[in-house]
């Protein structure tokens, strides 16, 4: 007997907001449109969600303005461990306000009263976005892992900077690809690069674009 397919996880939004009312409406309409939805109705009350070790969520919307703790000021407490992608929302639309959320790296800035025509959309760009931002996060905490665990690899990482004019990412990421389809410890890989021209030569082609296995 064959198992059923898996049911898709829904993506998860945390909604931030002392308004009760605004709250209800947002989380209906994100509800319909295939979210799964937690509600926060103080920033305090989003701390204490996030730190019960449940599922993090994929985006949160939070209120700019709030009692105990305006919306940045959350933001930057939520952010600590690992980055949070996030909407801001306020009835503001001082351009002051605009460029503080912008600055603490938010998505989107959405003025109330918000249209539920615009929020679906902005949802659907912000959790694209998130997903990028954790990606690149994901990789650089891998990269320094990397570095910090073998002077070689460090050795090897620089060199590659150096001479194919590259970030650091991107040599961290030829050199693991070249020790992944070649079964190899990167660290192996990375001592044999400091002294062997042929795996030189399968870095550059990695970084050039030639050479097309992962």
């Amino acid at each position: 007997m064959m198992d059923a397919p898996a049911t898709p996880v829904r993506p998860l939004i945390l909604l931030v907001d002392d308004d009760a009312y605004l709250l209800a409406l947002l989380a209906n309409a994100l509800q319909a449109s295939g979210y799964d939805v937690r509600l926060a109705s103080s920033a305090k009350m989003a701390v204490e969600l996030l730190a019960d070790g449940s599922r993090a969520p994929d985006l949160a919307l939070i209120d700019m303005h709030m009692p105990d703790m305006n919306g940045l000021q959350l933001v930057h407490s939520l952010s600590a461990g690992q980055p949070l992608p996030f909407l801001m929302m306020s009835a503001s639309s001082s351009e002051v306000f605009v460029r503080r959320a912008a600055e603490q790296g938010a998505v989107a800035y959405l003025v109330k009263p918000i249209e539920l025509a615009q929020l679906v959309p902005a949802v659907i760009t912000g959790i694209a976005r998130g997903r990028e931002i954790r990606a690149l996060h994901e990789s650089e905490t891998k990269l320094t892992a990397a570095l910090l665990g073998g002077r070689e690899t460090a050795m090897a990482v620089g060199v590659v900077m150096e001479r194919f004019h590259v970030d650091s990412e991107s040599a961290f990421g030829a050199l693991r690809q070249h020790a992944r389809s070649n079964q190899r410890r990167l660290v192996d890989v990375a001592t044999e690069f400091l002294k062997n021209s042929k795996v030189a030569s399968g870095i550059a082609q990695r970084l050039s674009g030639r050479d097309s296995r992962r």
